[in-house]
């Protein structure tokens, strides 16, 4: 605490978070130590996955992204956690802070739902060190976040200005 210029009390809710996390063990009236090697092992391939978070797989435009997510994860030796929220803005609440409490996984792809109670849950994470990448819904406090969105007008718009300016008139 006196070399780093914090409180006591900041250390100890440190070293408290990492025993819950599996970093560190604590043995009562022993002190605090690094749990061997193997057990660290353990802890990170756990770590190894990824959460999708989706309003449900019943829309084509959900169904394929989900199935392209889970293979290049899936080839990269990452698993996926699904979350399909539909429009339950509660469910998605409790496991954006089960995620930001427990940190189980090493990014979050979402199609997040609408509310600005959650994008302060999506922002929380992200500031935590955790990735966050939005898709298609944002919410307009989350532009600053990294995210992607498919403009079906626009695309409609370019497809047909390119067919167009090649020469398909009919």
């Amino acid at each position: 605490a006196e070399q780093w210029g914090v409180s006591r009390f900041s250390v100890n809710k440190a070293i408290s978070e990492l025993v819950a996390e599996g970093y560190l063990m604590r043995r009562r009236g022993k002190g605090v130590f690094i749990p061997p090697k193997e057990q660290l092992v353990a802890k990170e391939s756990q770590l190894n996955m990824i959460a999708l978070v989706l309003p449900d797989t019943h829309e084509y435009f959900y169904a394929e992204i989900s199935g392209e997510i889970e293979k290049i994860a899936f080839a990269n030796g990452i698993n996926v956690m699904f979350c399909l929220i539909g429009n339950d803005q509660e469910k998605e609440r409790a496991f954006l802070n089960s995620i930001l409490q427990k940190r189980m996984v090493k990014g979050v792809i979402a199609a997040p739902y609408l509310s600005r109670e959650n994008a302060i849950i999506y922002r929380k994470i992200h500031h935590s060190g955790i990735p966050v990448v939005l898709i298609n819904r944002i919410h307009e406090s989350m532009r600053d976040l990294p995210h992607i969105v498919y403009d079906q007008a626009q695309g409609a718009y370019l497809g047909v200005r390119h067919l167009f300016e090649n020469g398909k008139k009919t």
